[in-house]
């Protein structure tokens, strides 16, 4: 998450080649943190039940759509090669995945 958050961050304040692959490294780190992530959640209910059934409780509910919702804007801006408009989505998603 901290590699995807700092080449998010220098996409915005790089230009020309360097900023290409910023955007390209940040999309490398996105994938990567998705996949993980995608492993790790099955993996809570066995290991961890408690943080599990504290993330389906109803007041994990709007941090965890706002994040989803935050994470899926980020990507798509960097795709898309708005770049303050990633970092700003990237910040409301690591805010909240700390917060929660």
């Amino acid at each position: 998450m901290c590699a995807y958050l700092a080449a998010v961050y220098l996409t915005v304040e790089t230009q020309g080649q360097l900023q290409e692959d910023f955007r390209r490294r940040a999309l490398l780190a996105r994938t990567v943190v998705v996949g993980l992530v995608a492993l790790a959640l099955p993996m809570l209910e066995w290991e961890t039940p408690r943080l599990w059934h504290g993330l389906l409780n109803l007041r994990a509910a709007p941090v965890l759509i706002i994040g989803v919702m935050a994470a899926l804007l980020s990507g798509w801006a960097l795709l898309r090669r708005r770049y303050r408009l990633a970092r700003a989505a990237a910040i409301v998603q690591v805010t909240l995945l700390l917060l929660g």
